[in-house]
């Protein structure tokens, strides 16, 4: 399952994409070190009130005569941490609960069908905004949260109503009349099939 997930082009472009900004925000801050020599703290003096692109400031400076681009690879490193944890988080229970409830069908499905639905309708910024308006520092880690854990239903929606597709194809209902499990159908047969479905998934959250 997972050289067929990684033998999709969409995958591999969004793999690739991925990996640049991981080396970005890895690499971001020996680069502002070594190469540019300053950091988004560093105050130049003599470019107060802001300057355009060029010189040693490859993108100029802010107000206060601080690199843009020194505070664009800093940025960077917290951006992508935060992104990839909520991503996971919300890939997670994307695919669980949307399976879940399409291939159980019955009381499970109407259940975690309202479920979403209540998801759906919270406002994920105003609880972010809450959460800075309470707590001045609030960690990646509450973020990613958050993020992660508000901006999964739109995505579970769509794998529930394929995961109700594939319960009534033949390959499945042959399945359970051998008397496989539901989960070895669900792992061995029906992910395959939502691999196009959540590999988009995972990209539009980060």
């Amino acid at each position: 399952m997972v050289k067929r997930f990684l033998g999709v082009g969409k995958v591999q472009v969004g793999l690739a994409i991925m990996l640049f900004f991981i080396l970005v925000a890895i690499l971001g801050q020996p680069f502002c070190t070594h190469v540019l020599h300053t950091s988004p703290y560093q105050v130049d003096y003599m470019t107060l009130g802001g300057t355009a692109p060029g010189g040693k400031h490859w993108l100029g400076t802010t107000s206060a005569g601080q690199d843009v681009l020194a505070w664009m690879l800093y940025g960077t490193r917290n951006s992508v941490v935060v992104g990839l944890a909520s991503a996971v988080i919300g890939t997670v229970l994307t695919v669980v609960i949307g399976t879940w409830a399409g291939f159980s069908g019955g009381w499970i499905d109407r259940f975690l069908d309202g479920f979403i639905l209540v998801f759906a309708n919270i406002p994920t910024f105003a609880i972010l905004f809450m959460i800075a308006g309470v707590m001045q520092n609030a960690g990646w880690l509450l973020v990613s949260l958050v993020i992660g854990c508000f901006e999964w239903s739109g995505g579970a929606r769509q794998i529930r109503a394929q995961a109700m597709s594939l319960r009534g194809r033949d390959f499945t209902t042959a399945l359970r009349t051998i008397g496989e499990s539901q989960s070895h159908i669900v792992l061995s047969e029906v992910m395959p099939h939502l691999l196009g479905l959540i590999s988009p998934m995972y990209s539009a959250l980060i």
